[in-house]
């Protein structure tokens, strides 16, 4: 957006060096105005993580020192490796046929669900696509002019829903900036819609366009509702505004990993590294450091690392700690472990390390003293 503001200016003043000087004043303002409004998100983030624009760029704002050694087999989440692409893993993953991958762009607006990311892992009005069209039809030539502030809109919503398109596997959460965009451009349409009904001529025929322009508006708007109530109920937020629960029992009763972090943070050491399985990447409430590799574990059991015991492996390469989630880990297990390599994972399981602490099918385990010995040291237990 900052790059469109001097381009508008820029065709909409006098030619010359000082309309070149003004545009660029103007995206200068643009931006300082934008980064204004985002700056206690951006100060919150450096308080908390050290990064303004956590969980971005955490490589550049943290100097790109790592916490400790962790080396092993590459991961999609820790080093490049050959990974399907975002409409590979659809089709494999969620068996969407090259048609129902084609018609993303349309899905999201009436297909969205909370929760699941086959269908986008959120939820979108419809009407925020057949009202922008409304007013793409009904604008004509009006709605290419770059003079206008609602080609920008459309441009900007345009081009930002490609580029998460073609990027990364969608979901509503990517091309939540487009969202207020859409809602300007679908009351522009509406606005059309009341216009071109206001021509009609004919008591009946008036009459009946009335109606249909209300059932519209209701019917968008009883979706929005809909929604909403959902989400109260589910999020349940007057009960934390209100103070009836604390703010770790809220996070808890969302979050089941949140109890485990939470005892992490307050009894591992300050250096230990956490080996983070099926946690979906999910590094903010720990304030010890999480790699998100499996391969390093997979690596250890069947002695593709150096070292001893699986668990002596897993300290070279920097571990000290193994968080996962049950059910998750499980599965992936059964699909990827031969018999000798699950007999490796038992013994790793009885022998080489401790079970800290759990909660709701998350385990925090610490590897043993002792390449995998069942000397251990005394752990705080909660």
């Amino acid at each position: 957006m900052t790059l469109f503001v001097p381009f508008a200016f820029s065709v909409k003043g006098r030619h010359g060096r000082l309309r070149n000087t003004k545009a660029l004043l103007h995206g200068v303002l643009f931006a300082a105005i934008a980064l204004a409004i985002f700056s206690p998100w951006m100060i919150k983030n450096v308080i908390w993580k050290g990064n303004p624009l956590y969980p971005l760029y955490d490589s550049v704002f943290q100097g790109g020192k790592p916490a400790a050694k962790v080396t092993g087999s590459p991961s999609p989440a820790d080093q490049p490796t050959a990974v399907l692409d975002h409409f590979s893993f659809r089709k494999y993953a969620y068996g969407d046929s090259p048609l129902e991958i084609a018609l993303i762009p349309v899905r999201i607006f009436y297909q969205g669900r909370d929760n699941n990311p086959k269908y986008f892992d959120g939820v979108l009005n419809l009407y925020l696509l057949i009202l922008p069209l409304v007013w793409l039809a009904m604008s004509g030539r009006k709605a290419w002019d770059f003079r206008t502030g609602e080609f920008y809109l459309a441009a900007f919503a345009g081009l930002y829903f490609l580029f998460v398109f073609f990027r990364i596997d969608m979901r509503i959460r990517w091309i939540a900036p487009i969202i207020p965009p859409l809602v300007i451009l679908s009351v522009l349409g509406l606005h059309k819609v009341v216009n071109a009904l206001a021509t009609v001529s004919g008591r009946n025929l008036a009459m009946g366009a009335g109606l249909g322009l209300a059932l519209l508006l209701v019917t968008a708007l009883s979706l929005n509702l809909r929604y909403l109530v959902h989400q109260f109920a589910e999020v349940t937020p007057l009960a934390y505004i209100s103070g009836r629960i604390s703010r770790a029992d809220y996070i808890s009763r969302h979050r089941p990993a949140y109890p485990v972090h939470a005892y992490a943070n307050r009894h591992l050491p300050r250096d230990a590294v956490i080996l983070g399985l099926f946690l979906g990447n999910r590094r903010y409430y720990s304030d010890r450091r999480l790699v998100f590799n499996h391969y390093l574990l997979k690596d250890a059991l069947t002695g593709n690392a150096p070292g001893g015991f699986s668990s002596g492996r897993l300290r070279q390469q920097g571990i000290t700690h193994i968080l996962l989630r049950q059910d998750l880990f499980e599965k992936w297990v059964q699909d990827n472990f031969s018999a000798p390599e699950l007999e490796a994972l038992v013994r790793f399981f009885k022998n080489e390390i401790t079970l800290l602490t759990s909660n709701s099918g998350y385990y925090l385990y610490e590897l043993n003293y002792g390449n995998g010995g069942v000397t251990q040291r005394p752990t705080a237990k909660g």
